[in-house]
């Protein structure tokens, strides 16, 4: 088509210009062989460029994939640099706290060892007072089992039997009855009921003066002062000698009942012993509360000293593993601080190359679809060269664009558009 084309033209150029272009087999020959030449030469500088830029673009690829991996690693790097800080700084304020605490609990010890010294001596005093004070309370509490002793069963038995006993003797059954049976109604018959009980006396003998409770000493200290008053009006309340009033109204008693008068020797001695332990119990409570404070300091003061002892082992292995995490963490810096540098060199040379890279994409692609148009382009060159050289411009624009072209384009040969001949 391109011989027949030119000509075709040659023959317009003729008539138009009145002058003459040949076209002839070599022509046809020249234009076969310029083809295949620059098809090939073209195709090979195609090649080599596209070799060249993927080349270089492998390379920017496995820079960035060497910097990523690089920079993974830093990550790591940095995360371990961080929790090597981090366990030295737990370290450090473990080994402050436990050096403040072994400091404090010596401190403690100290003064808990002088608080029980004081408390013992306290103690001392406290117990001394209270054994004091308690002997006071054993004569009476001796003449109280003394007056039980002297009393029979036959006594209790004749009292018991009485339906309508005198004042007196019914009021000192009931401040017995207020010893032994303190909830009980306050009757005779109740008295009686007391007194009926076997082991009645037995009782008398192992009640516990000492847990009697106030209530009960106020009921005692009514009855014994009821019934003082009921045996003084047979003397017209004449007491010839004050400090011996409780032998008096025991003669009294003894004139109406001997069991009558040992059970009021039994209820005035309860009532001074009651008297008594009211007064020592809250010593001896004192006495006993100091001695388990005591106890329980000891055993503090103890435990404190073996915590001591743990706490400097304790403290001791501590700081050689705070040494050991120090240089282990200053290997790992050294280490970090390289990678460091190299990631900042890598990173200016990937950063350099970013924009070229897109470039280079850009004109690999170009490159890819220049190869095929290669097809259409150097075969328009071909023509170009074989054929047109002595046509003037207008012929040569024609043939060019307005025949060549456009032939090839119709029939879908890949060409440049547009195509530039000094490429």
């Amino acid at each position: 088509m391109v011989h027949q084309s030119v000509e075709h033209y040659s023959e317009q150029f003729a008539k138009k210009l009145r002058r003459h272009n040949f076209t002839t087999p070599k022509n046809y020959l020249d234009f076969i062989s310029t083809y295949l030449k620059l098809l090939e030469r073209k195709n090979k500088e195609n090649l080599a460029q596209q070799q060249r830029l993927a080349g270089g673009l492998e390379k920017i690829d496995e820079a960035q994939v060497e910097l990523k991996e690089l920079d993974a690693r830093l990550q790591v790097q940095r995360k371990e640099v961080l929790k090597r800080s981090e366990e030295c700084q737990i370290l450090l304020a473990e080994i402050a706290e436990k050096t403040a605490s072994a400091r404090e609990m010596e401190g403690e010890a100290i003064v808990k060892k002088k608080s029980l010294d004081v408390k013992q001596a306290e103690i001392s005093i406290k117990k001394g007072e209270a054994d004091i004070e308690l002997a006071a309370a054993l004569p009476a509490l001796e003449e109280a089992r003394k007056a039980v002793k002297e009393i029979t069963n036959n006594q209790v038995a004749e009292i018991r039997g009485f339906k309508q006993p005198a004042v007196s003797v019914a009021t000192v059954c009931r401040s017995v009855l207020a010893i032994l049976r303190p909830q009980s109604a306050d009757t005779w018959a109740e008295c009686q009921a007391m007194m009926a009980d076997v082991g009645f006396l037995r009782q008398l003998l192992d009640v516990p003066i000492e847990k009697l409770s106030q209530t009960t000493e106020r009921k005692l200290r009514t009855i014994l002062e009821m019934l003082e008053e009921s045996l003084l009006k047979e003397v017209n309340n004449v007491i010839p000698d004050p400090d011996k009033k409780n032998e008096l109204l025991l003669e009294l008693m003894k004139k109406k009942s001997q069991a009558g008068a040992g059970m009021l020797k039994y209820s005035q001695n309860v009532l001074n012993c009651v008297r008594v332990y009211r007064v020592v119990k809250p010593k001896s409570d004192l006495v006993i509360r100091l001695q388990a404070e005591a106890k329980r300091a000891t055993d503090e003061l103890n435990s404190t000293q073996q915590q001591i002892s743990l706490l400097q082992k304790t403290l001791a292995d501590l700081n050689k593993t705070y040494e050991e995490a120090m240089e282990k963490k200053r290997v790992i810096e050294e280490e970090t601080a390289i990678m460091e540098r190299r990631k900042i060199a890598a990173d200016k040379l990937i950063s350099g190359l970013s924009s070229e890279k897109q470039r280079w994409n850009n004109d690999l692609e170009e490159l890819k679809h220049k190869l095929l148009r290669l097809l259409g382009d150097t075969l328009i060159c071909a023509s170009f060269l074989a054929y047109v050289g002595a046509f003037t411009f207008e012929f040569r624009h024609e043939l060019l664009r307005e025949l060549w072209e456009k032939d090839l384009l119709e029939k879908n040969v890949p060409l440049s558009q547009p195509i530039r001949l000094d490429e």
